[in-house]
């Protein structure tokens, strides 16, 4: 999923800010969750557009049984670190290795590629307000779920693990 995603996301203005009810085909969701249980799926032919991609990959996350980033361990290091300076590429990594496995922290770095690459096209394209809502959305994804937004703390961890830039944490 990441990997079409990174090659199509120009294709998608708004990708993973966009009501996914706006912009996505009719069944696409589903398709791509069954072609994506085959580890040789051809997303391209499923005629689903990249939104559909994007939200299969929300879901995978909302769907684990346990969120990544929920042990009691790597939530408390998060929570800990102060409010008013991110924290670094290299303190998130090294969190990482810490308290994840390393299956889990391969797909979390994979799908910072993702998120660093869509900042990159919001530094030249968008506004900081796009790139609060990518951050956000991939937040509330990858902690439990809570009805409260994520904290600046967890937005700067996830901004600092995908080396994105942080100014709307200001």
């Amino acid at each position: 999923l990441v990997d079409y995603l990174l090659e199509n996301h120009s294709l998608a203005p708004g990708l993973f800010r966009t009501p996914y009810s706006r912009v996505g085909t009719k069944d696409g969701l589903f398709r791509v969750c069954q072609a994506a249980q085959l580890s040789d799926a051809d997303l391209s032919a499923l005629q689903v557009n990249v939104y559909d991609v994007g939200e299969a990959l929300l879901s995978f996350f909302a769907a684990l049984p346990t969120p990544i980033l929920s042990g009691d361990n790597i939530t408390g290091i998060i929570d800990s670190i102060s409010s008013n300076a991110p924290p670094s590429v290299e303190f998130v990594r090294t969190s990482l290795s810490a308290h994840l496995t390393p299956r889990a922290r391969a797909t979390l770095l994979h799908t910072a590629t993702l998120i660093k690459r869509l900042d990159d096209d919001l530094a030249l394209t968008g506004t900081n307000i796009d790139a609060t809502k990518l951050i956000s959305t991939f937040t509330k994804a990858l902690f439990k779920p809570s009805n409260e937004p994520p904290s600046r703390r967890r937005l700067a961890f996830v901004a600092a693990l995908c080396d994105c830039r942080t100014a709307f944490l200001s």
